[in-house]
């Protein structure tokens, strides 16, 4: 895919459009696009709790990374880290637990080692106590604590939409 993107203000903003997968599909479509998915990602994929939020295909949505730099290092905790969001985001939301796999598909780890990050985690509800990310090193889907008092690196960008 070519998702154009821009930042603004230390955020990085795009649009990503809603396939309506589950988890299964996903997996799926992972699979034969031979992009692996970490054994915690698989088990939130095939988890009920997996699941659009949207109630069809086609929807828009407005996705918003803030870079973890805009959190000081001594601060950069779960918690914080989504107080941050709601002040430097105006009438931010908590994204779909789809959003991570979208962003999978959409962005090579090249490009988003361009937007300058190492990892994209995506801040939507917690599925099994974790939340989904994106691991360039790796090339993976992978998985996250999501405790309100994990810890984060400035190079990590954390995911949500508008």
């Amino acid at each position: 895919m070519n998702i154009e993107w821009e930042e603004r203000d230390g955020i990085i903003f795009f649009q990503l459009v809603s396939l309506r997968k589950t988890g299964k599909e996903w997996l799926s479509y992972f699979e034969k696009h031979h992009i692996p998915a970490s054994r915690h990602a698989r088990e939130m994929l095939l988890s009920p709790d997996f699941a659009a939020t949207v109630s069809k295909a086609g929807y828009v949505y407005q996705v918003r990374i803030m870079k973890g730099n805009s959190v000081p290092d001594r601060k950069r905790t779960t918690r914080l880290i989504g107080q941050r969001a709601h002040w430097l985001i105006p009438d931010v939301l908590t994204p779909s637990a789809e959003v991570s796999p979208l962003i999978r598909a959409a962005f090579s780890d090249t490009e988003i080692k361009a937007m300058g990050f190492e990892e994209i985690v995506t801040f939507h509800f917690p599925i099994n106590g974790r939340f989904l990310d994106i691991d360039t090193e790796t090339g993976k889907l992978e998985s996250a604590p999501a405790g309100p008092n994990d810890t984060w690196h400035k190079e990590h960008g954390f995911a949500f939409i508008q």
